[in-house]
């Protein structure tokens, strides 16, 4: 059996080894992507409260967006869409599939949302008998 998943990815940064060394010192833990976004939704909140001088849970709301719009965060840029979801997404593309009678969880590729582009490991999709997949086109 052979299985491609997106999981969402931290992009490289030196705020993000910074965090991640922190981490590891305080915890004996590697940090995952869902620490760091929590670690930025937490300063993304602080900086909303400090910048508008209310603590208020709608007060907050309203002007959440436009902080989170200017914030640069462990996990990358911390843009909301209109639906409240982060946008642009950075994701590793994982998977298992079978090679040499193993089937080894493999990070064989990237999707870059602020680019729309997906990069693929070639040399991994070879050896498993694969060939980077062609532009898809909605019917």
């Amino acid at each position: 059996m052979g299985l491609f998943s997106p999981y969402p990815a931290t992009v490289s940064s030196s705020k993000w080894v910074s965090l991640a060394s922190r981490f590891l010192e305080l915890t004996g833990e590697y940090a995952d992507y869902y620490n760091g976004v929590d670690y930025d939704a937490a300063w993304v909140i602080a900086l909303t409260a400090l910048q508008i001088q209310s603590n208020s849970t709608d007060d907050i709301v309203m002007a959440l967006p436009e902080v989170a719009d200017n914030y640069y965060g462990v996990t990358g840029w911390v843009h909301l869409d209109e639906n409240g979801d982060r946008a642009p997404a950075f994701y590793e593309i994982w998977g298992y599939w079978e090679v040499e009678g193993e089937a080894p969880f493999r990070r064989y590729g990237s999707y870059d949302g602020s680019m729309g582009q997906v990069y693929w490991r070639d040399d991994l999709l070879e050896e498993i008998g694969l060939s980077r997949p062609g532009e898809i086109k909605a019917p």
